[in-house]
């Protein structure tokens, strides 16, 4: 296992579609959006998974709000992997980048956060969960201003720099009309004062992100059985145009494939060419 290593907030913004119960509205997927650093996530309830919504959902509920990430990490399902995604992203200077094909742990934190908004929503009163969308912007709100293990910090913190304001501050603290009124080198004061802090605690994340990355590649590698390939030996391929779980289908292609190279040698990923010589190399 090979960690993604992130070092600043929308560097990488991973990004999947989790399907739930169909809901009063008609919704029954939604796209989770999830920034590798900061772990904040952004989620939109959609109508379809086609490119086209994908695109959409992007553009107006992310990019347009918290600016372009610059690498965005997907699946290689066909919506990620479209035209119009990649046109989206070539216009904005998004690196598109995407895990290796029937590997889901390759976009980890999707799949975690998956999981976290899974239990969040769980916790709906039995009543309430076919209304799920109205309850999604609640649910990830507290997600987001609740301190992550992984980094020490609230997603909400990391991103914007600030704790959120919320109605037990004003329970606790009371209101802060008195609060004086700033002056102009209030402003530049709280700047210096506000970089110092983001500074500090970008450091401290790193350094979290590391610990965490290091416990987390080693639980894996220790419930892993691999087999390293050699080059010259003989492979076959999963068969990729089967859908669905494969229960009774081929899983694998008739062709038989030779093992070229594997290009880095800390990842398990190769280059492999057709043994009858026919074929495209993979």
């Amino acid at each position: 296992m090979v960690p993604i290593q992130t070092s600043a907030p929308f560097q990488t913004l991973a990004v999947d579609f989790l399907t739930l119960e169909r809901s009063t509205c008609g919704r029954e997927t939604v796209l989770v959006m999830t920034d590798l650093f900061t772990k904040y996530a952004i989620t939109v309830p959609t109508k379809d998974t086609t490119a086209k919504t994908t695109a959409r959902a992007l553009w107006k509920h992310c990019f347009q709000i918290y600016g372009c990430p610059a690498r965005l990490l997907s699946d290689q399902g066909p919506n990620f992997e479209a035209n119009t995604i990649q046109e989206l992203c070539s216009m904005y200077g998004i690196k598109k980048c995407h895990t290796t094909p029937y590997h889901p742990a390759g976009n980890g934190q999707c799949e975690r956060m998956n999981r976290t908004l899974l239990n969040l929503l769980g916790t709906l009163p039995p009543e309430q969960k076919q209304k799920w969308p109205e309850h999604l912007p609640e649910v990830i709100h507290a997600y987001n201003n609740t301190v992550h293990a992984s980094t020490g910090y609230t997603p909400f913190f990391l991103m914007f720099g600030r704790h959120a304001r919320l109605p037990v501050d004003f329970m606790i603290k009371g209101s802060d009309e008195k609060q004086p009124i700033p002056t102009a080198g209030a402003y530049d004061s709280w700047v210096q004062e506000h970089h110092r802090k983001y500074v500090s605690a970008f450091n401290h994340v790193r350094d979290n992100l590391d610990r965490a990355a290091q416990r987390q590649k080693k639980a894996v590698n220790q419930r892993l059985r691999t087999h390293l390939l050699i080059p010259g030996e003989r492979v076959l391929v999963r068969n990729r145009k089967v859908r669905g779980r494969c229960k009774i289908q081929d899983k694998w292609e008739e062709d038989v494939y030779i093992v070229a190279k594997q290009p880095n040698p800390d990842i398990p990923v190769y280059a492999i060419l057709p043994e009858n010589g026919k074929g495209k190399n993979e």
